[in-house]
Order: C-alpha cells, then sequence, then structure tokens
C-alpha cells in the first residue's frame, strides 16, 4: 500500500483514539465532581453507578440517552472482550471498536518501515 494511505488511516485511527481518550478523560471529571451512585428523579446530570462494573447514567435533559451511550463507551472497550464468553455476537462490537487502535499500530510500523 502506498504512503499515503498509511499516513491517512494512521491520521483516522489517532482521532478516534483521542475521541475516546477524551470520553474517558469526561468520566473521570464525573466521577471527581458528581456525587457516585443512583439520583433522585428530580437531577439533571450524569453520575456514575455501579451495578457490578462502572457505568455512567444521564438524566434529565435533551440527548440524555446519547450522552450516557458515549461517556460507557471507552468502558465498552475494556468490558466486551470478557462479555464475548456469555453472548458471542458481541465479537462483532469488540472488533469494530478494537479495529481502529490495530490499524493504528499497523500504520505505525509500516510508516517507520518506509522512513529508514
Amino acid at each position: 500500500m502506498k504512503t499515503i494511505y498509511w499516513k491517512r488511516l494512521q491520521k483516522i485511527a489517532s482521532i478516534y483514539m483521542i475521541i475516546v481518550a477524551g470520553l474517558f478523560a469526561l468520566d473521570l471529571a464525573i466521577l471527581g465532581f458528581v456525587e457516585y451512585g443512583v439520583k433522585t428523579t428530580e437531577y439533571v446530570g450524569c453520575y456514575a453507578y455501579d451495578a457490578m462494573l462502572i457505568g455512567f447514567e444521564c438524566q434529565g435533559f435533551v440527548g440524555f440517552k446519547l450522552f450516557a451511550l458515549a461517556l460507557n463507551f471507552p468502558w465498552y472497550h475494556l468490558y466486551m472482550p470478557f462479555l464475548v464468553i456469555f453472548k458471542p455476537v458481541a465479537l462483532l462490537a469488540v472488533i469494530a471498536m478494537w479495529l481502529l487502535p490495530v490499524i493504528f499500530v499497523i500504520s505505525t510500523v509500516q510508516l517507520a518501515r518506509r522512513r529508514t
């Protein structure tokens, strides 16, 4: 494959990893600023909860389900490989989530080889 394609793949993969890292940083901020545990129905915002695995829930504003999905997305990278044992279809999600980080590593190696 041409060098320009490896560079493009590396750039796309790095953008994906930056987004996931940013969402993880947002998770840490919520853990630091919001009291842990389930909130009352009047609560507006996001919070962390523990139901065997840590997760984030949002309520009280437009788009709260989408925002909760985004907050939980970095954790899915860790949980999904273990859940494949119970639901083999989850393997498709694991492959989809880990494809770009693997492409990043491969493209970095390919570009390093071409520089030498």
